[in-house]
């Protein structure tokens, strides 16, 4: 660059002035000054690309300002400090982007972020994973509860109504057996009527008696079952729960750790 300003330089003092002349002659104004922005990119673009800048936009500038010093008046110098700038500028960092130093620091910046994306997309689907596990047992006790609920009301519901049926049923009986043997012993025996009644009445209180504690363990009975039933499907419902669970957590750290493995041998 130093040699090319130097040329000009020569070429310069070996040439007249040519400022009155282009004063003079318009067509050749206009013809050098179409030519300015091919004078720049020859003189800006020859030389290493790793040149500081401003030595060259000096260098230009002051063979211009010697050669052509209507075009710095005209474009104004500011104009062309800024275009050599923007040239030199792009060379210099294009010359440093194709260096092996700076491809290798891409290649770590990529792999760096090839590393970080891959550890987010593993966090995030763990993420998902749990809550999706949390969603599914809630819905699970949910289901569980009102199942058991449900179950619980049927089986209240039909222990009232054979309750109920059970002691229509022993009433009518007992009426029944009460009226039949009321009619035999009036019909037997008048005479034996008082005994008879008495008779009829304990045996009245006997039966009585007998339904109710046949009922009342009925009751029992069937109550303590039923418990005991929903207490099993409670519990086989709860050790199937914590089995998924289990088995899940299993699923999620084995993935967790088979993608840390991937990520550390990549």
């Amino acid at each position: 660059m130093v040699q090319e300003a130097r040329k000009l330089e020569e070429e310069e003092r070996t040439r007249p002035n040519v400022s009155q002349t282009v004063l003079r002659n318009r067509e050749t104004h206009k013809r050098l000054s179409a030519s300015l922005p091919l004078l720049i990119l020859k003189t800006a673009c020859r030389g290493t690309p790793h040149v500081s800048a401003q030595p060259v936009i000096e260098i230009v500038l002051k063979v211009l300002s010697k050669r052509h010093p209507y075009l710095l008046e005209n474009f104004a110098g500011e104009f062309l400090q800024i275009t050599l700038k923007f040239i030199l500028t792009f060379r210099h960092y294009y010359a440093e982007l194709t260096t092996a130093n700076w491809r290798g620091e891409v290649t770590e910046v990529v792999v760096v972020v090839v590393v970080v994306v891959v550890v987010v997309v593993v966090v995030v689907v763990v993420v998902v994973v749990v809550v999706v596990v949390v969603v599914v047992v809630v819905v699970v006790v949910v289901v569980v509860v009102v199942v058991v609920v449900v179950e619980v009301v049927v089986v209240v519901v039909v222990v009232m109504v054979m309750v109920v049926v059970v002691v229509v049923v022993v009433v009518v009986v007992v009426v029944v057996v009460v009226v039949v043997v009321v009619v035999v012993v009036v019909v037997v025996v008048v005479v034996m009527v008082v005994v008879v009644v008495v008779v009829v009445v304990v045996v009245v209180v006997v039966v009585v008696v007998v339904v109710v504690v046949v009922v009342v363990v009925v009751v029992v009975v069937v109550v303590m079952v039923v418990v005991v039933v929903e207490v099993v499907v409670v519990v086989e419902v709860v050790v199937v729960v914590v089995v998924v669970e289990v088995v899940v957590v299993v699923v999620v750290v084995e993935v967790v750790v088979v993608v840390v493995v991937v990520v550390v041998v990549e």
